[in-house]
């Protein structure tokens, strides 16, 4: 077996290094470049969205996501009178379909899955074993 060779690097070249891997080997969310661009009315939260947002009971009203994720509270605002949708779309939200998606801090995926389970009271029974 032959011995590993190594080259001695000052910390600052060292760290340049890392610096550039990072940025050219993180993972993408696959699919963000697919998505058109948010117009500025997505990016803040609709009337419609704040009046759905009061309809809800306050246990279930998802306010990280909405200051968060303006535009996902927007859609769902929208379609909320459409349970199946509704439903498809929060089930997409909560599952990674297309890989490499970076996911929604715990808070957020928490009121999805409030939001989930209020649209859907069976939904944690029928999941399979």
């Amino acid at each position: 077996m032959e011995p590993i060779s190594f080259e001695k690097v000052t910390p600052e070249e060292a760290k340049a290094v890392l610096d550039a891997r990072d940025k050219t080997d993180k993972p993408k969310n696959v699919g963000q470049e697919k998505r058109s661009p948010a117009s500025p009315d997505e990016l803040q939260l609709q009337e419609s969205t704040f009046r759905w947002l009061a309809s809800l009971p306050i246990e279930v009203q998802p306010r990280q996501l909405a200051r968060s994720y303006p535009r996902i509270a927007n859609n769902l605002a929208l379609m909320w009178d459409e349970k199946s949708i509704c439903e498809k779309m929060l089930d997409a939200l909560m599952i990674d379909d297309r890989g490499n998606r970076q996911g929604f801090p715990f808070a957020v995926a928490k009121e999805i899955l409030a939001l989930k389970m209020h649209i859907n009271p069976e939904y944690l029974n029928n999941l399979p074993d």
